[in-house]
């Protein structure tokens, strides 16, 4: 079974919207090497189809969106000398991270249950987060005693302002699905019952829109607050 499930589906009003879903829920979806490698085949192929108007970024199963880079693929890329890979390389966590916030069409992530680390940083790439309530979204890098994502770090900065930015970095504490919307780290807040259903509703809106308009638009935000080039 494929640990990147890939759908694309008619929008309501043309086009379609291609979801992808981090398929690992036995792990939480915890993140490997082939995860980044599928999710990078993927993008290639929205970006380069005109008819795919807008990304949806979700996880599988109850437990949540992500528990961030999987442990046992963290110690076999080690013992090949690779450990690196999986956080600098083209098909790691920096990489996609970046590409997804640089993405030239929107991407909405849905997030459920934990959300953590690398995990963490893969959904608020995207350009519209939404939270379920029962959400516990937390970097507990600080706490680890690892080191965040230089770029992901400073596009924090800029979102949520450094005061807001460094007490959720310097606590590392987990933030519900209200807390991180009233911090300013997501978009949306709604019941967890609601979260797939808002997802759909919201892409199907965004994917009415003219394509062209809402590259142009999404471009000319991120130029305005500092977070291209």
């Amino acid at each position: 079974m494929s640990e990147l499930l890939v759908e694309r589906r008619p929008a309501e009003a043309g086009g379609e919207v291609m979801t992808l879903t981090l398929n690992r829920p036995e792990r939480v979806n915890a993140l490997t090497e082939a995860m980044f490698q599928q999710l990078n085949a993927a993008l290639d192929e929205a970006e380069r189809d005109d008819a795919v108007r807008v990304i949806v970024l979700r996880g599988a199963g109850p437990k949540g969106f992500c528990s961030g880079l999987d442990r046992a693929e963290i110690a076999r890329l080690a013992e090949a000398g690779r450990r690196l890979d999986l956080f600098t390389g083209l098909n790691g966590i920096y990489r996609v991270a970046w590409r997804v916030d640089r993405f030239p069409k929107p991407v909405l992530s849905l997030v459920h249950g934990h959300c953590i680390a690398a995990g963490c940083q893969l959904a608020t790439a995207a350009d519209l987060i939404i939270a379920a309530e029962n959400a516990q979204i937390v970097e507990p890098e600080m706490r680890m005693g690892g080191f965040n994502d230089e770029s992901w770090a400073r596009r924090l900065g800029r979102t949520l302002g450094p005061v807001r930015a460094k007490r959720y970095l310097l606590l590392a504490s987990p933030l519900s699905g209200r807390e991180a919307y009233e911090l300013g780290l997501v978009s949306l807040v709604v019941p967890d019952e609601d979260l797939l259903t808002t997802g759909e509703r919201l892409a199907n809106q965004i994917a009415s829109y003219l394509p062209h308009v809402v590259s142009q638009t999404l471009r000319m935000i991120d130029e305005g607050a500092g977070m291209v080039g």
